[in-house]
């Protein structure tokens, strides 16, 4: 879900066959850079879009509409079966600041995420820079309610870059 120029779906590409995976954004732009005959893409607002999925990864809009990834995670949620995952890429303040501007603290409550992988770093989101805020990936697992969410630091490996020297 806001599969933009498709950074996640190319990292969970190597792990999963296109032929289970599916992408939406709503800028057709982005999803023209990611043709492919084996990856179902859908152009437009996955708060209006409808289906059946196993499990839905995303990076959620942050801003634009009022409480936007707010919207994706529950939209996510009802589109999962009992025991499907929703993995959104969230910024930390997200788990704990709502309740003053959106109300999202009661819904967090009833909704609790049961892990929040926060990243060792801030990720790039342009190839350049970054942002002030730190992100973590909240993992619900649709039907279970756990009291509060384990919390991790996830370490950001970097890929073994080959080396032409010989050890001895």
């Amino acid at each position: 879900a806001g599969c933009g120029e498709g950074a996640i779906l190319k990292v969970l590409s190597e792990e999963i066959s296109l032929e289970r995976l599916a992408g939406i954004d709503l800028r057709q732009d982005c999803l023209d850079a990611l043709r492919h005959p084996d990856l179902l893409l859908y152009q437009g607002d996955f708060l209006g879009h409808a289906g059946y999925y196993d499990h839905i990864v995303m990076n959620p809009p942050y801003g634009g509409r009022e409480n936007t990834a707010h919207q994706f995670v529950e939209h996510a949620l009802d589109l999962v079966p009992k025991g499907g995952l929703v993995c959104a890429l969230l910024r930390l303040p997200w788990f704990a600041s709502g309740e003053v501007r959106h109300g999202r603290a009661s819904w967090l409550r009833a909704n609790m995420p049961q892990k929040i992988y926060a990243l060792e770093r801030r990720p790039s989101f342009t190839g350049g820079g970054t942002d002030g805020t730190d992100y973590g990936w909240g993992v619900w697992r649709k039907g279970i309610h756990p009291l509060c969410a384990e919390f991790h630091i996830a370490r950001c490996l970097e890929k073994e870059i080959p080396t032409t020297e010989k050890t001895p």
